[in-house]
């Protein structure tokens, strides 16, 4: 994939959140279209999680291969790649702990919080 169709896509994933948080707050959508929005972005959102992953174990398969013809180098690789998800997913609740983690009490977050929580998401 090309660098201006993963920019388009995550164009795309970022304008159905955009449109999509002011379409909740908004009375009298029906259920139906938040729902289509709802599946819309989900669905874009996993493609992308998908494809990144898909691409990220490339390297880790041509390295597998190399390793059954004996030339090693496999394991870093695997490691690098763990560390990546791992680092991935856990800055994100570490992210969520430092912005939430005064908060104990406090009444669930705005929408505007929710949304910049997701794009900092996505921008991970």
């Amino acid at each position: 994939m090309s660098h201006a169709a993963a920019a388009a896509l995550g164009a795309i994933a970022g304008a159905t959140i955009f449109i999509g948080l002011p379409v909740g707050r908004i009375r009298g959508v029906s259920k139906t279209v938040q729902g289509v929005l709802n599946a819309i972005a989900t669905g874009v959102l996993i493609f992308l999680l998908w494809d990144i992953l898909s691409h990220a174990s490339g390297p880790v398969e041509t390295a597998l291969a190399a390793l059954r013809r004996g030339d090693g180098g496999f394991f870093p690789l695997v490691g690098i790649f763990a560390a990546g998800i791992a680092l991935g997913l856990l800055g994100l609740v570490y992210f969520n702990g430092r912005l939430f983690g005064r908060v104990k009490n406090a009444p669930p977050a705005p929408p505007k919080t929710l949304a910049m929580m997701i794009a900092t998401g996505l921008g991970l």
